[in-house]
């Protein structure tokens, strides 16, 4: 599949810019697991070699984890499937360089300067998603994020801590091994070998095809002075959102957030003192995972990829701390 992107991307950009260029052998690059090959482009005045990064498609949740994994790297190049226009937009302002499938083209490197507009996005692609990527699948997917081990349970145990049938979880592991996240080692056990990048695909699926699909309702305290961080939240119930976010960093002064609940939305109602209002500055989400937590926050993994998924900058600046003291880590 990566071959198969890289080569129409390279196609379109011949066709287009009219660019002379040619994908070279890919090296090895241990300390930088996110480069998958390398692409030179000669000019009349000289010959520059990019490294690429391919991703069968890119949305504006992704664009922290990516400039973290490029790590500053100089003419570095997205290549992608479908590249969403706020993504395209996102890109532009970092100076990170993209071609994708349909022609659309951003690089600016050394003496070189090439921009092209096709002004239409792969729509197709967009709506295919992997298997492992919808509602059930995201949800066994985070359980292995969170849990590793978890992984070479049983079915039926995976099955109970996730709440999925238990065909689901045969079909999300096939689906793992099958795009290289994971390995059956020694014909037993499964053995994680990029749980990166499984991370990475969970958080730009996270919103639009599990989170949007929760129960869920907009609150607000009955007293409007209430500092969340005064409340003493009941058992099966955590902050997320903005409000972990500020309990986790000091950074933000959050005024809005998330609480997860395993608990009856009319009973949390009550306990917590909260009016339904649908512009209120609390969304109250059902918990879809199994997890021991001892915190007031969610796993912080939750929280960067709620985070991610808000346009606010002070958000994303947050997202970016939490990803290097809290996930990174544990990746």
């Amino acid at each position: 599949m990566d071959n198969e992107i890289l080569n129409s991307a390279v196609q379109k950009l011949l066709e287009l810019a009219g660019l002379e260029c040619k994908i070279i052998k890919k090296k090895n690059d241990n300390k930088n697991r996110v480069v998958d090959n390398y692409l030179q482009i000669k000019t009349a005045n000289s010959v520059v070699d990019f490294c690429i990064v391919i991703k069968s498609k890119f949305v504006p949740s992704q664009i922290l984890l990516l400039k973290e994994n490029l790590g500053g790297k100089e003419n570095a190049v997205l290549v992608s499937d479908y590249i969403s226009a706020p993504a395209k937009k996102i890109l532009k302002e970092n100076n990170i360089n993209y071609i994708d499938t349909l022609g659309n083209v951003f690089i600016k490197a050394k003496d070189l300067f090439v921009f092209v507009e096709v002004n239409k996005t792969n729509r197709a692609v967009n709506k295919t998603v992997n298997r492992a990527f919808k509602t059930a699948g995201l949800k066994v997917i985070f359980q292995f994020l969170i849990e590793p081990e978890c992984i070479n349970l049983p079915y039926r145990q995976i099955a109970e801590r996730t709440n999925v049938a238990i065909d689901t979880i045969g079909k999300v592991i096939k689906e793992l091994l099958k795009e290289k996240y994971i390995v059956k080692a020694d014909n037993k056990y499964y053995q994680f070998i990029d749980k990166k990048r499984l991370f990475e695909d969970w958080t730009a699926n996270y919103s639009k095809n599990l989170k949007e699909k929760l129960k869920q309702k907009r609150y607000r305290f009955l007293d409007k002075e209430t500092d969340f961080k005064t409340i003493a939240l009941p058992e099966n119930t955590y902050w997320g959102g903005a409000y972990a976010a500020e309990i986790l960093t000091n950074y933000l002064n959050a005024n809005s957030g998330i609480i997860y609940t395993g608990l009856d939305f009319q009973k949390l109602m009550k306990e917590l003192r909260l009016l339904p209002d649908n512009n209120g500055n609390i969304t109250v989400v059902e918990m879809f995972w199994t997890e021991d937590i001892s915190t007031k926050t969610v796993n912080p993994m939750l929280v960067f990829a709620d985070l991610t998924a808000d346009k606010n900058q002070r958000h994303l600046e947050t997202a970016n701390l939490i990803y290097k003291d809290y996930v990174e880590n544990n990746l």
